[in-house]
């Protein structure tokens, strides 16, 4: 939408956000609210990603979790919300970082 979100990715884990992160690349309001991250609530990765479910990967199992994120959060619950299986279908979160804006 064009509004700041944040000033770094750390501001995810330990501060209020001034909104949700939960506009799409087109601009769209999103309903569904996982989002992949596998990041802890404190900000670091969670040791469990999907590409770890088998090698090859195979996204379709039931037994390999990640940790998502809940896009229509304002605090650490943004990035860090619950396990879920890598059958699921769920977003990434993507961060322009192509101009500077100042935070009201």
């Amino acid at each position: 939408d064009g509004q700041p979100m944040i000033y770094s990715i750390g501001e995810f884990v330990f501060s209020t956000l001034p909104r949700p992160p939960n506009i799409d690349e087109k601009g769209n309001a999103i309903t569904q609210t996982g989002v992949w991250t596998a990041t802890s609530a404190i900000g670091l990765y969670a040791g469990s990603n999907c590409s770890d479910a088998a090698s090859p990967a195979d996204w379709s199992t039931i037994t390999a979790i990640a940790i998502t994120g809940d896009c229509q959060a304002t605090d650490s619950t943004a990035v860090s919300a619950i396990a879920r299986s890598c059958r699921l279908g769920f977003r990434l979160y993507c961060f322009g970082i192509d101009r500077a804006a100042t935070l009201p």
